[in-house]
């Protein structure tokens, strides 16, 4: 009883961020909610743009003079991918529990190994010590925004046209992406010349 008590009393009470968090977690807080609302945005325009062009696509098939239509959304779906996968993609670089480096396409698959990786490439190695990059600093100097977009244009494609797959490992990587390219650390210079061309 005294533990519900006590509860009761933790939840009337207002969050108050000045007297309960100090000036940097206060600062983490309006980030995490900052990254939160974004990526909802852009995860619930996906999983809604999926959900319409599956349904869109069932309606035509479903009218359509041959049931051996379903495959030709299913080819563009994929023909369109592999564009992305070769002519767009970015490699990342892997490193296995046994200490073996693989170059992983950034696009390509479900999105949890990038999204993994990616959190990964900000570990500290000797080879970015060697040259001087350590940190999330080198997390930074790859693609954020492009690599989610990007991201975004395959799982609808995939998706969309019938394919196999879920949208969670691809939200992880949207998320990981848009969360970096948030929060990349620009000079005011480069933020006005990004803006005004």
């Amino acid at each position: 009883m005294e533990f519900l008590k006590r509860l009761a009393a933790f939840l009337a009470r207002p969050l108050n961020l000045r007297t309960q968090f100090t000036p940097q977690e206060q600062r983490l807080v309006v980030k995490s909610f900052v990254v939160g609302v974004v990526v909802w945005i852009i995860v619930y325009t996906l999983r809604e743009t999926v959900h319409w062009l599956f349904h869109e696509l069932i309606v035509v098939l479903e009218e359509g003079p041959s049931p051996f239509l379903v495959f030709v959304p299913l080819f563009l779906g994929a023909a369109f991918v592999a564009y992305l996968v070769k002519y767009t993609g970015h490699r990342v670089h892997y490193r296995d529990k046994s200490g073996h480096v693989h170059q992983l396409v950034d696009v390509e698959g479900d999105g949890l190994e990038r999204a993994i990786s990616l959190y990964f490439s900000s570990e500290p190695a000797l080879e970015q010590t060697l040259t001087g990059q350590e940190g999330v600093d080198v997390r930074w100097e790859l693609p954020t925004w492009s690599l989610a977009m990007r991201k975004f244009l395959a799982t609808l494609a995939t998706l969309g046209s019938g394919g196999s797959g879920g949208l969670e490992a691809s939200v992880t990587l949207i998320g990981e992406s848009i969360a970096a390219g948030i929060f990349k650390p620009r000079t005011l210079y480069q933020w006005a010349d990004q803006r005004h061309g």
